[in-house]
């Protein structure tokens, strides 16, 4: 594969400095970016069917203190990866013979090789080619050219994630919140999704996953303008019995913002009916474990897997509209969560979409409600369908705006709030101390 290399400037790469790395690597790079001190290097295979390019590259990630071994073809690289075993392999897809993809599934099927984090590198930028990147067992894709810092910030984070998924490596528990509504249509997947890069855009920064648990027609992975991926639905399909920390972390896919990993609805409704409360608890208790922060979107009902979701939640985000269907049904969601015993701190209620004009008044909502309004997000209409008509998040999109920084506003809410620190039980967060069994049996009785 040939490639002109230059230093932005029209100029040749001469491969005698990492600064004229133009497509891969354009500026030298800080090792204290990414290496710890005082801790041996990590070990970094690089294969690639082009001398010129693998040499820069060679000369870029050793400077930004990485150990690294190279392979200008498929097999040796294959049998590299088998004796060095390295931390993280960058492998090109289009080589002569056998190719980056029939690797990528060797190394998958190889027990030895299996958990290694793999980045297909290449300067093919088809969807098709992306999706086969990741259908091969790819834990990520870099189009080439790519600036620097993309790079090394992509093999952070595959290597952090791969730390969190092995056993006995897991951080401290982190916080899960949920995002409910018994009415559809408030803005509660946008406000997740804008949440999420919120939360996440912090120094350092917070790695939040964001679980797309509207299982019959979630649109998180649209919303974020992501290829289709393993979600949900393949993950349901997997052998009990089999599903390790590892097999799970596989299955949260990373989105264009680095910090922030996603768990996507099946792409086919039919497969949420595979799909019960004891996977959702796994689900959960992996998430709570590996990242300081889980959002979950849930649909306008109380079913098995929302409930679950419910009862391990920290923090429970009612999202309501200030209109008169809006308040009624958030009138009903408060009463379930005072029947399965939820405290009344346990639930923030979100006025969405307010200032319109015609909203009833917030006092008259909260009287209504017996709850306080804790955050109210004002209304922007017109930009805010056109971000999700792109797939651009509107915090990116419209970075300056009055609901961006409502967006902020709500994050840092989140971030300084004192959440109850109580023993959790196997099927419980913050919550009851009730079981699913329980609580349908209470809904019930309920009438709803």
């Amino acid at each position: 594969m040939n490639l002109l290399l230059n230093n932005g400037n029209g100029r040749k790469a001469n491969g005698s400095s990492p600064d004229l790395i133009s497509g891969v690597i354009t500026a030298p790079l800080d090792p204290s970016s990414f290496q710890p001190q005082n801790e041996s290097p990590q070990h970094l295979l690089v294969v690639e069917d082009s001398e010129s390019m693998l040499q820069l590259l060679k000369i870029g990630l050793t400077h930004a203190g990485f150990e690294v071994r190279t392979s200008q073809t498929g097999p040796e690289g294959l049998n590299l990866a088998r004796r060095w075993h390295p931390d993280i392999i960058l492998l090109d897809v289009m080589m002569p013979g056998i190719d980056g993809l029939q690797i990528c599934k060797l190394l998958r099927e190889q027990e030895t090789t299996a958990d290694i984090p793999i980045i297909m590198l290449t300067a093919v930028t088809s969807l098709e080619q992306k999706l086969a990147a990741f259908e091969a067992g790819a834990n990520d894709y870099i189009v080439k050219p790519c600036d620097n810092s993309e790079l090394v910030a992509r093999i952070h984070v595959q290597l952090r994630d791969r730390l969190h998924r092995q056993p006995g490596k897991a951080t401290h528990a982190g916080k899960v919140i949920t995002l409910f509504s018994l009415s559809g249509g408030v803005g509660k997947s946008s406000i997740a999704i804008n949440l999420a890069i919120s939360l996440s855009d912090k120094t350092p920064p917070i790695q939040v996953a964001l679980i797309d648990s509207v299982l019959a027609a979630g649109q998180i992975k649209v919303m974020f303008n992501l290829p289709r991926s393993h979600g949900w639905g393949e993950l349901a399909k997997e052998d009990r019995s089999q599903v390790t920390p590892l097999l799970l972390g596989g299955y949260f896919m990373p989105t264009h913002y680095a910090e922030v990993r996603t768990l996507s609805a099946p792409d086919h409704p039919q497969d949420a009916e595979r799909i019960d409360s004891d996977l959702a608890n796994l689900v959960y208790a992996f998430s709570r474990q590996h990242y300081e922060y889980t959002l979950i979107d849930t649909p306008p009902a109380f079913d098995t897997v929302t409930l679950t979701a419910l009862d391990v939640s920290d923090l429970i985000l009612l999202v309501l509209m200030p209109t008169v269907p809006g308040v009624a049904s958030a009138v009903k969601a408060l009463q379930v969560f005072r029947e399965l015993g939820y405290r009344n701190e346990q639930v923030m209620v979100v006025n969405n979409f307010a200032n319109s004009g015609e909203d009833i008044d917030p006092t008259m909502i909260a009287k209504t409600l017996k709850h306080r309004i804790d955050f109210t997000r004002l209304q922007e209409k017109r930009n805010y369908v056109t971000a999700i008509n792109k797939g651009i998040p509107y915090i990116t999109q419209y970075a300056k705006s009055p609901l961006a920084r409502d967006f902020h506003r709500l994050a840092e809410l989140l971030t300084s709030r004192q959440f109850n620190t109580e023993p959790t039980s196997p099927l419980n967060g913050r919550g009851p101390q009730a079981n699913v069994k329980t609580n349908k049996l209470t809904l019930t009785e309920s009438g709803i």
